[in-house]
Order: C-alpha cells, then structure tokens, then sequence
C-alpha cells in the first residue's frame, strides 16, 4: 500500500473512530434522582448482590414523586448522615448490605414525614431492636406504610407500646395471656380490623 493509500486509510479510520465515539461521555448525563442518591448513601457495605439499579427501581416504587418532593430535607438530611458515617457501620447481610443502627433521629424524622404520626412505631422498632436483637431495618420498613385509614389505628396502638416493657416473645407460639393482661390488646384488634 502506498503512503497516500496509508494515510488514506489512516484518516479514515480515525474518522470512524471519531463517530463511534462521539456519542460517549464518560459521566452519566443526567443529574443523580434522590433515589440514587439514597442507593449511593446505604450501599456501602460493598455486598455481592447488592445491585444498584434495582436499589433506585425499588426505592422509586416505594417512595412516590410526591413524598420525595415533600419529604426532601429529610430525606436529604437521612442520607447525609449516612454517607457521613464511618464504613464500619455498614455490613453484609445475605450478600446485601446492612445499615447499623445509625442515624435514627434522621431516620424517625423521615417517618415522621412520609406518614404523619409514624414517629412512636419508630421509636418502638428501635426499642424492639434494642431489647430483643432484631433488625430495625425490617420493623422500619413498617411504619411509613399504614394505609390511610388505618394511620390512627397504628398510632394508637405504638404510642400505647411505649408505656410497657417491650415483649421479646416468640412469634411462632401462639400468646395465650387473658387479654385483659396483654398490653394494648385493644389497641391491637383496631390495627388489625382495619387491616381487612
């Protein structure tokens, strides 16, 4: 091949080159969404399943437009916390990563403004957690999901909570106290008759 045939082909395919890449940016263009940013903030355990995208996809499906807009400084001041907290406080757990119990005046804040009055089944998710060694992620997970009507019903009954020693009690066996000796029993059958 000649030097101009070389040279032709040389310009050529840096041409190609050119348009193939031109398209490329190595940053994501778009800014990051507070979903991305709370994935970045809790998945720092560095887990072997722990999967961004569908981290963003579920907290998009569980936290509506409406409630991220309305609960944005909070939620921004619940991930700040976490992404200001040491490494050591986050583990793995089944392959995902696991938050510590950390950050809880931020997180009952965020409750609190996600579902109005979700504040005391926070404080009782980390009494629980506290007294009998469950994961307060879990039991958190619970308090900003009561439906509408049964928002009363679930204050009702966690405030009642908070004035009794917390009740480690095996779940799998069945509670056979008198009622009138289970605290909040009342309290009780209102979350469950709403539930229906």
């Amino acid at each position: 091949m000649s030097s101009q045939g070389r040279a032709a082909w040389s310009l050529l395919l840096t041409a190609a080159l050119a348009l193939l890449s031109g398209g490329c940016e190595s940053e994501y263009s778009l800014p990051p969404t507070a979903c991305d940013d709370y994935c970045h903030a809790t998945l720092r355990g560095n887990c072997a399943d722990d999967a961004p995208a569908d981290c963003v996809r579920d907290c998009e499906k569980a936290n509506t437009a409406t409630v991220r807009d309305r609960c944005a400084a909070a939620w921004r001041a619940r991930d700040d916390c976490w992404l200001t907290a040491a490494p050591s406080a986050f583990s793995c757990q089944d392959k995902h990563s696991k938050i510590a119990d950390i950050c809880l005046d931020e997180r009952r804040a965020f409750a609190e403004c996600v579902s109005p009055g979700s504040g005391s089944c926070f404080d009782q998710c980390v009494r629980q957690a506290q007294a009998c060694g469950s994961t307060l992620s879990d039991c958190e997970a619970g308090c900003s999901n009561p439906t509408p009507a049964c928002r009363s019903a679930s204050v009702a009954f966690n405030t009642c909570l908070l004035g009794y020693p917390v009740d480690c009690g095996n779940g799998s066996e069945p509670d056979t106290r008198d009622p009138a000796h289970t605290p909040c029993y009342y309290e009780a059958l209102g979350v469950l008759a709403c539930d229906k």
